[in-house]
């Protein structure tokens, strides 16, 4: 089996049980099907006694007794054999017999047969020694013949089962139309002496008496089946699917319209399926019907008849009521006669009025009976192409030296090819069989007949093939390896590969060799290459012409033929002892080659290589593009070439630029009215000469409108930028399609022609052209398609695309051009032919440039439903992308070519939740080219499906949408389109490694738009102002993160201040660094001090600008969006200043105290005070014009946590680094098969949120006011896990796990690898909790780490991985760095001892690094003291000493009082003096004493002299100073206390209460008095010390002050009265209101949604919410507020919300549509007008069936497929 074809035949089962499309899954059942029965193979073997129970006889039975049942002889006959259960009384039992007497039990096969064998599954012990006899008569006289005798032993075993074999001379033997078994003992063991047989079984075929074979089972399978018609809407579902062998959704017959509908009494309209059956079917034991859903008939009839001219019989009438029971199965036993003739109808004459389909629909028809097989019915000469293609059942084997599908031999006047091929590098699309597949392949093939009578018809069906690899005929690539190398991991994964051992290692002297043998421009692709090896290698590699290379050389060739049969996109990749090998016949395949290399040496640091291996890669589809809304966003070109290189690196083949758009309106009036579009702005990206005012609608934001800025006003392309734009995606391997959309979204035409009318009516032929010329008369948004101003439109736009398609000079250069034409609204019936004639007519204006015409899918509006056909727009390729709008298989059978756009699978619309990006899990796990919702079955070999495309809106754009945002989306959608397009994804390979390989590529090599800075860590710049150098180009500052990136610093200053160095820009100095920004994650953290209020730019470049306003306070510009933040920065005053952004939100830090983050707080489309806020940090240029001053700049490329940012603030060293941060995460949240995939929180709540940096505030907060609403990682499910792969190995001392929802259990699992996982020991059962924490007892030393759930669903706001960091031996080594350099007088920054200098820098920076790792700062330890260890004395031989002269001594204070202090000093002369010692003496110890260092303490009134000896060598010089201490003077007596008096703030309180007591002493100027109080009576009343009185209780108590000083005593008191008063409880917040929401206000029968209550204020407590349905009929609600949808209709449900005597409700109405099995086209010709979602939204308008619910068969059909699934493909 080809690898990826298991997974993708389950999932289409999957996905076919819940309503889905299940492209090609038939196929393989029906094709076993077609074995079983094909031609003239041997007929099977079947159980010919089988419902032959009414038939049966026996020597007697055991009667009823009780609750018990007979035990008749039919009972064995019944297939119920099991042994419990029912099958207990499925027996037949002789009776209950205390001795044994013969037994014998018969049946009536009804004819002559021919048996192999017979089966017994005997009951209990109840068994014994028989004889098999037959006989062709069952009379009293027959005679019995013995064919076999059979042994039974005596003892206990139970239920045993015997099988006789009753062959003759090894061959079935032909046997009469009686059989029985006859008994002739018992088991002794037994509970009595009976005999019991649970089931007899006759294996063999019938024998008619005309000789032909009879067949008994299924006869109408793979009959020719016909009908009255098809669903208008499903036209691929044909009557021939009811008899195909397979119950499933996309296997049936779907009738046309019966009724409109769900009223019970309406007139229905009949339709019918009819079988021709070969001949007629007699001993009709059922016939089966197995409906869909809930459209099954409640009313139909069986008829026959023999022939053609004959009129039909009724045999069976069949009615019931209508019901809600879904997949109805009716077994029909009685037929009259139990036969039919040849032909037989099912006459449907009302289809289940329940049900929301309008016709029936039948999954399957089984009509079980014998049938003899005559000529007629095993070989009919067939009447039309779909009876010979139905002629053909299997075909034969494909061999090794097979070169072509062997095709089979076709009935006279009928022809047969191959159509379409599943992988056309193996199978073409033309039958070639590939010599070079390695891999074996299960695919399909389609096979076409043709009549040759009549070539219109034609008639089609799938095959599976198996075509075995040809490893053996290429043994050269194919050489024996025991230990092979595993494949490559890249994205798209490769289709083929073998590895070798070893690896191919690239060095300084590889070279990029070429050889361009077919001539397709080799240059290209070397130049592309050597420009990504320079930017990942930092190698340059040569680029040489020639024949072959190096072993370490890369070899890049282009074959004349398609040598290996990959095609121009594919390639051939050698890498062995002679290089790297890279063959393809096409220019894109030897550019994908190196695509694949590249990828391979991006995840790779410092050595680069290659496994060896070969790999054969190519891709299954033609098309694998994706559509960029570059009209309603503002892409500058160098942004849009680097996302088309991503896009490169992900071997995308087709990039569409939508070039315009306008903001829609959704009003549903007044869009006639230009006075209601005045606000809404209209968008055209290309400049035009034919109409040059035809421009984008302006801006107003003065920021993005500076000419000399980063954006210079709205992007305009003119041709030449365009035309370079193409050519660039072109040797990117791409094919540019430019649209330009109309006649809808053509706001910015028809506002175009209103304002510059004169301007038009200067080009040639517009002379004449009305004010309003081009406008549909009921809607500016729409262009006219009728009368007049219709060809005034169509004159306009062909004019335009003229300029465009000039084939002396043609502005758009890729060989497709998109015409749009979608979704033009609410059109009416004098509109649709001039919708149609404007399709016609552009789609001709493109073909004569010579270029294909593509269009958005919308056939369906302006055709189908108004019958109109098709057959003249093939010509015209189509983007599916709605089944409201378009049927892709519809198309397909037309002869349309598709491309698969579907919007609830493919699009991304920035900032819309339910579209913000893909779905990316669903899409790997569940989606290939072939999924479409609900549209019908498209088959993997369908020649006309071309492949998918990815699309990325911009419907909300003016929420803050930048180019960046959309970037970040358009990687992750064009990576894994790609991956599931291509078709190389092996069915083992899981999404958790899908995303590990994505996180370590993102965008890839070469560009700007997100690229990282290079850096040795995670500190990108580190500017300390100290470090400030003039040179030759000006005053330079270091950079002393050690990366290199130096500043340039213009007319600024650095002064010290505050102990720092600050750089003064004074309002006219500036600093540059040579960098662009630093892409989120990010942390910026500087000190800044400004010296007045003013407008100033504070960080400035290429992404937008970081400055003051003119109010003092911080904003941000991006794009054209402006946005403040809540903060003044202060005048004259310094302040931290820290910006952490993420992919989420940008947050402000002052001294490192959080104070806001600008982020998005709802899914509102319209709240423009909370924009999505990333904002990538601008660094090309600082301070320009800010009058003020910055110092300590430090830019990390980590969004450092609150935690970390407030040590920063503090000056305290960081000495723990979480090392998950912003590394590879894979988040799996989903299970595979899931539905409900088109989900705005499966969309948003994906992995790497989890280790963004957007985690909890310092006070474990994470609400809207401080993240994003949607920023954490979501398990769906308890078995969901969280896992990072930190790139490489690191040492985890802990981690933290902070949950918005924590699980209630989970373990952590490690890897080496990211495949193979092993629990952590003691982590198996972890606790969930609102931050888990847990610390290791020993590091964990891993590179992949697990949060794998156990039980409960949780979100994941952030996981953290910490390494400990310790800076104690870094903080020793730089300060015996700066003892040095104090011992040798050397000055910082002298050019003698730079490498130390800079040792030294980077050392202080990397301890001040708050992302500092261990090995880093053990690293800068090493080098410093190796610097350090370097330095010598500049002066080894001094000059002598300068000889010690004199000291003088000084004072402080020569004046003490008794215990006072004072400090001498001592200054010699001298002062450079060495090797000086200084020592103090006092001349009276009892008066003053003095310390060694000179501080001198007075002891007692008198006068001494304290003196200093200076000591050099033998040179001792003295000095002295007098200090007199006064005499102690006795202080006055201290007034002595009389006494003290007591007062009270209140003396009257209620219970509860408080007041103070106040105690004053006289005299007032008393001394050392204490205050202590008591209550009188403490039940009533408590006093502190501190006077403060609390009222216990009612009643009355004194409070006495006591004051005391020494031994004198006074008191007095106050008298305090406590009322008694209840207790007032808190007061409870009142309830205001309730507001409900529902999950989905729009359900099908059987679906669940939820509503939630929510109470104002939130915090309103003892609250009650009861539910209430206004129709239990529709709806019903339980108490938690689940809803279940009942029937169609509508109704309200109301929450209640009870707080007390409060009553409060609210309502949300929900509506229950219809059970629908298709979409169906609207009768009505003139729908009324509705607000219809725009395309881009890709949601679709009212009644599509486009999310039908997963069911719980899902699994059981899934494992239904696998068993059919008998061959497998092992890779390699």
């Amino acid at each position: 089996m080809k690898k990826k074809r298991v997974a993708a035949l389950v999932m289409a089962a999957i996905l076919g049980v819940t309503g889905f499309s299940v492209p090609g899954i038939g196929v393989v059942q029906a094709e076993e099907a077609h074995t079983e029965t094909s031609g003239d193979a041997e007929q099977q073997e079947t159980n010919l006694a089988a419902d032959r129970g009414s038939t049966a006889r026996a020597s007697k039975f055991l009667a009823a007794s009780g609750n018990l049942p007979a035990r008749e002889p039919g009972l064995a006959f019944d297939g119920i054999s099991d042994n419990n259960g029912q099958a207990d009384n499925s027996r037949w039992q002789s009776g209950e017999d205390a001795e044994f007497s013969e037994q014998w039990l018969e049946v009536d096969l009804g004819g002559t047969c021919v048996v192999s064998e017979i089966k017994v599954d005997f009951f209990a012990r109840l068994y014994g020694d028989f004889r098999v006899e037959v006989s062709d008569s069952n009379s009293e006289d027959a005679v019995w013949k013995e064919i076999a005798t059979v042994d039974m032993p005596e003892g206990t075993d139970l239920n045993l089962k015997k099988t006789v074999d009753v062959k003759e001379n090894g061959k079935a033997r032909e046997i009469p139309r009686y059989i029985r078994l006859y008994f002739t003992s018992g088991n002794s063991q037994a509970a009595n002496r009976s005999i019991g047989v649970r089931e007899f079984q006759v294996i063999g075929t019938k024998k008619s008496e005309s000789g032909y074979e009879t067949i008994t089972g299924n006869i109408a399978l793979n009959k020719t089946a016909s009908a009255s018609g098809v669903e208008a809407a499903m036209p691929n579902l044909t009557a021939n699917l009811a008899v195909d062998g397979q119950k499933s959704d996309s296997s049936r017959w779907s009738a046309p319209t019966m009724k409109n509908g769900t009223s019970p009494n309406q007139q229905q309209t009949p339709q019918w399926l009819e079988i021709d059956l070969r001949n007629e079917v007699t001993n009709i034991t059922s016939i089966d019907l197995y409906f869909y859903k809930l459209v099954y008939s409640i009313d139909y009839e069986i008829q026959t008849r023999a022939d053609k001219k004959s009129d039909w019989k009724t045999v069976k009438h069949v009615t019931c009521q209508p019901g809600n029971e879904q997949n109805k199965h009716d077994s029909i036993t009685d037929v009259e006669g139990k036969r039919l003739d040849r032909y037989v109808r099912f006459y449907f004459n009302k289809v289940n009025t329940n049900a929301g389909g309008n016709s029936v629909s039948v999954q399957e028809i089984e009509i079980n009976g014998d049938q003899v097989q005559t000529p007629e019915v095993t070989d009919p000469a067939p009447e039309n192409a779909k009876e010979a293609m139905d002629s053909v059942k299997a075909l034969e084997a494909i061999t090794v030296d097979s070169k072509t599908v062997p095709l089979p031999n076709m009935p006279e006047g009928f022809s047969i090819n191959v159509k379409g091929s599943e992988y056309p590098q193996v199978i073409s699309d033309e039958g070639e069989i590939s010599d070079h597949n390695m891999y074996d392949y299960d695919m399909d093939v389609i096979l076409e007949v043709v009549n040759e009578n009549n070539p219109e018809d034609k008639a089609e069906k799938t095959f599976q093939v198996h075509v075995p690899n040809k490893k053996e005929k290429h043994a050269e690539l194919y050489p024996e390896i025991k230990k092979q190398n595993e494949e490559p991991e890249v994205i798209p994964s490769v289709q083929e590969w073998y590895g070798y051992e070893g690896d191919v290692k690239l060095t300084e002297n590889s070279r990029i060799v070429l050889k361009d043998g077919a001539g397709v421009g080799l240059n290209k692709v070397a130049s592309q290459f050597k420009s990504d090896m320079k930017d990942i290698t930092g190698m340059e590699l040569e680029i040489v012409n020639g024949e072959s290379g190096d072993g370490d050389d890369i070899l890049i060739e282009s074959l004349p033929e398609d040598t290996y049969d990959t095609g121009e996109e594919g390639y051939l990749l050698k890498a062995d002892d002679s290089g790297i090998h890279i063959s393809s016949n096409g220019y894109t395949g030897c550019l994908y080659g190196t695509k694949t290399l590249e990828q391979v040496y991006y995840t790779q640091d410092g050595t680069y290589s290659f496994p060896k291996g070969v790999t054969r890669d190519f891709s299954q589809y033609e098309v694998r593009g994706v559509m960029i809304d570059i009209a309603r966003v503002p892409y500058r070109l160098d942004a849009l070439k680097d996302i088309v290189k991503t896009f490169s690196f992900y071997k995308i083949n087709e990039v569409h630029f939508h070039l315009n758009d306008n903001r829609h309106s959704g009003a549903t009036t007044g869009r006639e009215d230009y006075n209601n579009w005045k606000n809404y702005k209209g968008m055209f990206r290309l400049e035009s000469k034919t109409f040059p005012s035809l421009k984008t609608d302006p801006q107003n934001n003065t920021y993005y409108n500076d000419e000399n800025g980063a954006y210079g006003g709205e992007p305009q392309y003119t041709a030449e930028e365009y035309k370079d734009l193409q050519q660039f995606a072109m040797d990117c391997g791409m094919n540019p399609i430019s649209e330009i959309d109309a006649p809808g979204h053509s706001l910015l035409f028809n506002r175009y022609v209103r304002n510059n009318i004169e301007e038009i009516r200067k080009v040639q032929g517009f002379e004449n052209m009305p004010e309003d010329g081009i406008k549909s008369d009921r809607d500016w948004e729409l262009l006219s398609v009728k009368g007049e101003s219709g060809q005034w439109a169509l004159k306009f736009l062909k004019a335009l695309y003229s300029e465009y398609l000039n084939e002396a000079d043609p502005v758009f250069l890729g060989d497709t051009v998109d015409i749009g034409v979608d979704e033009y609204w609410s059109i009416k019936n004098d509109e649709f032919d001039g919708m149609r004639n404007y399709i016609r007519e552009m789609a001709d204006t493109v073909q004569e440039s010579g270029k294909k015409v593509r269009m958005w899918g919308s056939m369906k509006q302006y055709f189908d439903d108004k019958g109109i056909s098709t057959k003249d727009y093939t010509d015209i390729e189509i983007d599916f992308w709605a089944n409201s709008w378009d049927n892709a298989a519809k198309r397909s059978a037309e002869g349309f070519k598709i491309v698969n756009v579907d919007s609830f699978h493919l699009y991304g619309n920035t900032g819309r939740d339910k579209r913000d990006v893909v779905n990316v899990e669903h899409i790997f796990n569940n989606w290939t080219p072939v999924t479409f919702s609900s549209s019908g079955t498209v088959q993997p070999a369908d020649p006309n499906l071309l492949g998918a495309k990815t699309a990325m809106w911009a419907d909300i754009a003016d929420m803050g949408v930048t180019e960046r945002d959309n970037y970040e989306r358009l990687m992750r959608q064009a990576a894994v389109l790609s991956e599931k397009t291509w078709g190389g994804t092996d069915k083992d390979q899981t999404y958790e490694e899908y995303s590990f390989k994505f996180e370590r590529l993102k965008a890839g090599p070469g560009v700007e738009l997100a690229s990282d800075i290079p850096s040795e860590t995670s500190l990108v710049l580190d500017y300390d102002f100290k470090n400030v150098k003039s040179g030759e180009e000006g005053m330079v500052v270091y950079d002393a993160a050690g990366n290199g990136y130096n500043g340039t610093i213009v007319n600024a200053d650095v002064k010290e201040e505050d102990g720092k160095s600050w750089l003064d820009f004074n309002g006219e100095g500036s600093l540059t660094t040579g960098l662009r920004s630093v892409d989120y994650p990010y942390t910026v953290q500087f000190d800044l001090k400004a010296d007045k209020k003013d407008d100033a730019q504070l960080f400035d470049g290429r992404d937008g600008r970081l400055s003051i306003g003119s109010d003092g306070k911080l904003k941000i510009n991006r794009s054209y969006f402006e946005q403040k933040f809540d903060y003044t920065i202060p005048e004259n005053k310094s302040v931290k200043v820290t910006i952490v952004g993420t992919p989420q939100v940008t947050k402000l830090y002052i001294n490192g105290e959080f104070k806001q983050a600008l982020t998005r707080t709802t899914n509102s489309e319209t709240d423009y005070n909370h924009l999505l806020s990333t904002f990538v940090f601008p660094l090309t240029t600082i301070g320009n014009g800010f009058d003020g001053k910055i110092a300590d700049l430090k830019v990390y490329d980590k969004a450092l946590s609150p935690k970390t940012i407030k040590l920063a603030a503090e000056g305290k060293a960081v000495t723990e680094v979480n090392v998950a941060q912003d590394k590879a995460a894979a988040g799996t949240a989903q299970h595979k098969g899931d539905g409900n995939y088109d989900n705005a929180n499966k969309k948003l709540r994906v992995g790497w949120k989890a280790i963004d940096g957007d985690g909890n505030t310092a006070d474990g907060k994470h609400g809207t006011d401080v993240s994003e609403k949607d920023s954490f990682f979501e398990g769906l499910y308890s078995d969901s896990s969280f896992a990072v792969d930190m790139l490489q190995t690191s040492s985890i001392d802990h981690l933290v796990l902070q949950w918005d929802k924590a699980p209630t259990t989970f373990k952590l699992q490690v890897s080496s690898d990211g495949k193979v996982w092993k629990d952590v020991e003691g982590k198996t059962s972890v606790k969930g909790e609102s931050v888990n924490t847990i610390k290791f007892e020993q590091p964990l030393e891993t590179r992949y780490i697990k949060m794998q759930g156990v039980e409960g669903t949780f979100q994941l706001r952030e996981f953290e991985a910490y390494e400990a960091v310790n800076k104690d031996r870094l903080k020793e080594t730089l300060k015996e760095a700066d003892d040095k350099l104090k011992d040798y007088g050397i000055k910082y920054g002298d050019d003698k001892y730079k490498d130390f200098f800079t040792a030294y820098m980077e050392a202080e920076s990397t301890y001040e690094n708050a992302y500092a790792l261990k090995k880093n700062v053990d690293e800068k330890v090493d080098i410093l003291k190796a610097e350090t260890d370097k330095l010598e004395n500049p002066n080894p031989n001094p000059n002598p000493t300068p000889e010690l002269k004199s000291v003088t001594v000084t004072a402080d204070s020569k004046k003490l009082k008794a215990g006072e202090e004072t400090t001498v000093k001592a200054t010699i002369d001298p002062a450079e003096a060495k090797d000086v010692t200084i020592t103090w003496k006092t001349s009276d110890a009892e008066v003053l004493k003095v310390d060694e260092s000179g501080k001198v303490t007075a002891l007692k009134g008198g006068k001494a002299t304290i003196t200093a000896t200076a000591e050099q060598g033998e040179k001792k010089v003295t000095d002295s100073v007098e200090i007199e201490v006064e005499e102690e003077v006795k202080p006055e007596p201290t007034p002595e206390l009389k006494s003290v008096t007591v007062t009270a703030e209140s003396k009257k309180l209620k219970v509860g209460e408080e007041t103070t007591v106040t105690a004053k002493v006289d005299p007032t100027d008393a001394k050392d008095v204490t205050i202590t109080w008591i209550t009188s009576d403490e039940t009533v009343l408590k006093v502190d010390e501190a006077g403060k009185v609390t009222a216990l209780k009612e009643g009355k108590a004194t409070i006495t002050a006591t004051a005391v000083q020494g031994e004198k005593k006074v008191t007095d008191s106050v008298e305090i009265e406590v009322e008694e008063a209840a207790v007032e409880p808190e007061p409870t917040p009142e309830l205001k209101s309730v507001t409900v929401t529902a999950d989905s206000k729009k359900l099908k029968v059987g679906e669940e949604t939820t509503v939630t209550a929510k109470v104002d204020p939130i915090d309103a407590k003892d609250v009650t919410i009861t539910w209430k349905t206004s129709d239990a009929t529709v709806l019903k609600v339980d108490g938690n507020g689940k809803v279940t949808a009942l029937k169609a209709g509508k109704a309200t449900i109301t929450a209640t919300a009870v707080q007390g005597e409060k009553k409060v409700t609210a309502s949300v109405e929900i509506e229950v549509e219809k059970e629908t099995v298709t979409p169906t086209p609207n009768p009505d010709p003139q729908p009324t007008p509705q607000p219809t979602p725009e395309k881009n939204d890709g949601a679709v308008q009212t009644g599509d069936n486009v999310s039908p619910m997963m069911y719980a068969g899902a699994a059981m059909t899934a494992a239904a497929v696998l068993a059919l699934i008998q061959r497998k493909r092992r890779k390699g």
